[in-house]
């Protein structure tokens, strides 16, 4: 299935979308509460379904997407703009694109490899930490149970994330963050069909991101 979207970027083309949610209200719920579910567990690697096949996006960042934006919320990516999901994106969740990290609600990161340090994102205020960037990072692997360790509300004793695809010194630089609570960005790591969130919230291992 496919759809047909007119006027694209003002020259009026033909371009053939891939689908959204097939029942939209239900499976956006869905998802929204296993997002929910994963903020508050931290380091659980939880199932996503119903996540659309999309040319250059996992089916875990696709549901993520439908599930939190929408055109009130600012999206920073890196997608190159005209690709297939640069568009999907712009037809099904209508959000506003801004080139100014700073300014995005939501970021979007394709390539975390090539991705900005965090703190050039809007990290919120202490009046006001709920104005901060929520990041959905897709990785090439994710699993619970071995990598670095954390700590944190919502974590019994103690957890574990094998991560792979982020810049070298990732975690170093968000554990330096964590002095700035409640200022801080909340992350969504995707692979394949699986979300894992990091709340700024957590505590990692300081000794084992030395290494990350």
């Amino acid at each position: 299935m496919s759809v047909s979207y007119s006027g694209c970027e003002g020259h009026g083309e033909k371009v053939n979308l891939a689908p959204g949610f097939e029942e939209p209200v239900m499976q956006s719920q869905q998802v929204f509460r296993a997002l929910l579910e994963a903020i508050s567990h931290p380091g659980c690697v939880i199932s996503l379904e119903h996540g659309p096949k999309v040319s250059g996006l996992s089916p875990a960042a696709s549901a993520t997407a439908l599930a939190l934006m929408d055109f009130e919320t600012s999206l920073w990516c890196d997608l190159t703009a005209g690709t297939p999901a640069f568009r999907w994106l712009g037809f099904h969740c209508g959000s506003p694109v801004t080139s100014v990290t700073k300014e995005a609600c939501i970021a979007l990161v394709s390539r975390p490899e090539a991705m900005p340090r965090l703190d050039a994102f809007n990290l919120g205020s202490e009046r006001q930490p709920h104005t901060s960037t929520t990041l959905i990072l897709e990785v090439s692997r994710l699993s619970a149970g071995a990598g670095a360790g954390f700590t944190g509300p919502g974590i019994e004793k103690r957890g574990r994330l094998d991560v792979k695809g982020l810049p070298h010194g990732f975690w170093r630089h968000r554990k330096s963050l964590e002095g700035l609570f409640p200022m801080g960005v909340d992350l969504f790591l995707t692979c394949n069909e699986t979300v894992a969130a990091i709340p700024r919230t957590t505590i990692w291992d300081e000794e084992r991101c030395m290494l990350l």
